[in-house]
């Protein structure tokens, strides 16, 4: 979120993450979402759909004898 500053500079810029708010008692899906202000405000994580195959390294072929 950025915040223009007073003095006429570049604005600051402040992360927030959203978390997970609380679990259910019983399935203990997510209740609900919260923001919490990242300090450090590193990198975005990627967005992790659940149809989506994990990252893994480059597949070879079964007959290919190179490395």
């Amino acid at each position: 979120m950025p915040v223009p500053d007073a003095a006429g500079g570049p604005p600051t810029v402040h992360v927030y993450r959203r978390v997970p708010r609380g679990h259910s008692k019983r399935l203990g899906l997510v209740r609900g979402w919260k923001y919490r202000y990242d300090p450090e405000g590193g990198p975005t994580e990627r967005l992790r759909w659940p149809w989506t195959k994990p990252d893994s390294a480059p597949s070879r072929k079964p007959d290919d004898t190179t490395g």
